[in-house]
C-alpha cells in the first residue's frame, strides 16, 4: 500500500457494548442525509438503555424495508479509536433476521476517526490541492506564452504597415497628419484620377446608335450591336426575299464611320449579315 492508501486497521466491538434494534423505516419515508439521521436517532431512543447523546449509531436498511440500528458507547469508541480505522461488531445477531454484514455497521466512520486517518486524509487534501496548483501554473503559463505569441505576431504586423506605408508615400514632415491618413487621402486621389481618365477616353454612343436605329430596315432581326471607340460591329438577319442593299447604303451615310467590306450569308429561310463600321480618323 502507499501512503495515501493505507490498509484499514479494524478493531471488533464485543456484544456487550452494542445495543441492537430494528426499525420501521416509515418513520424516515421521504427524509435524507442528516434529518434522516435525526430522525433515526430520535425512533431508536426508546430502544436503548442509555440516552441517545451517549452513544453513537449506525443505520443499515434492509430489503424487507425495515432499519437495522447499532448503538456502542462513545467512550468505548474512543479507547478503540487511537488503534483502529474501522469499528465493526464481531457479528450480527441472528434475531435481527437479516443478512446484512458486520461491515455495514461501522461506528467510526461517522463518529470519529483515528490519527492515521486524520493524516492520510490531510496528507490526500495537499495532495490534490499541489495538483490543482500545478495545473493552474501550466495553464497560466500556456496562456502568458500565446500572448506573448500574439504581441509579437502584432508588432511584426504594424512593422510591415509602417514599411509599405514608407514605401508608397513621400516623406512628411514633422507636423504632417498620420501615416494611415495620408495613404487613404493618396488612395481617393489616385482612385478619382483614374475614374477621370476613364471617363475621358469613352466616346459617346448615343449618335452612332440613333442613325444606325435610324436605316434599321422593319423586317430585320438584330443578333449582335456592339459600339466600340474605334469600331462598330452589327449582325443582323432579313428575309431571304429581302434585298440588304438599300440598308449597306444607308449605313455607309453613318457620319464619321466608314463601311467595312460586309459579310453576307444567304439561306432558303433567311439571310445572315455581319456588317463592321470603322470610325474615321480625325483630321490634323
Amino acid at each position: 500500500m502507499t501512503t495515501f492508501l493505507p490498509r484499514a486497521r479494524i478493531s471488533t466491538i464485543e456484544e456487550h457494548h452494542l445495543y441492537w434494534a430494528r426499525l420501521d423505516a416509515s418513520c424516515v419515508a421521504g427524509l435524507r442525509g442528516k434529518a434522516r439521521t435525526r430522525a433515526l436517532r430520535y425512533a431508536l431512543e426508546p430502544e436503548l438503555p442509555v440516552t441517545i447523546e451517549d452513544v453513537a449509531t449506525v443505520f443499515a436498511s434492509t430489503e424487507d424495508g425495515r432499519v437495522i440500528a447499532c448503538a456502542c458507547p462513545f467512550d468505548e469508541l474512543q479507547r478503540l479509536a487511537p488503534a483502529a480505522d474501522m469499528a465493526l461488531p464481531a457479528s450480527v445477531p441472528n434475531w435481527l433476521g437479516t443478512n446484512l454484514p458486520a461491515t455495514a455497521f461501522d461506528l467510526l466512520r461517522d463518529t470519529t476517526s483515528s490519527e492515521r486517518v486524520r493524516r492520510t486524509r490531510r496528507m490526500r487534501a495537499a495532495a490534490l490541492l499541489a495538483v490543482c496548483a500545478a495545473v493552474s501554473a501550466l495553464l497560466t503559463f500556456g496562456m502568458l506564452r500565446r500572448a506573448s505569441g500574439f504581441d509579437h505576431r502584432l508588432v511584426d504586423l504594424q512593422i510591415a504597415i509602417t514599411s509599405a506605408q514608407d514605401l508608397v508615400l513621400p516623406p512628411a514632415g514633422p507636423n504632417a497628419q498620420p501615416a494611415s491618413i495620408r495613404l487613404a487621402a493618396e488612395l481617393r486621389a489616385v482612385s478619382s484620377t483614374e475614374m477621370r481618365t476613364v471617363e475621358s477616353e469613352l466616346i459617346p454612343a448615343t449618335n452612332t446608335l440613333r442613325e444606325v436605329l435610324a436605316r434599321w430596315p422593319d423586317d430585320a432581326r438584330l443578333k449582335r450591336l456592339s459600339i466600340g471607340k474605334r469600331d462598330t460591329r452589327i449582325e443582323l438577319t432579313l428575309p431571304a426575299d429581302a434585298d440588304p442593299a438599300p440598308l449597306l447604303a444607308d449605313l455607309e451615310s453613318v457620319d464619321g464611320w466608314t463601311l467595312a467590306a460586309p459579310i453576307i450569308r444567304p439561306s432558303q429561310i433567311e439571310t445572315s449579315i455581319s456588317i463592321g463600321l470603322q470610325r474615321k480618323e480625325a483630321s490634323p
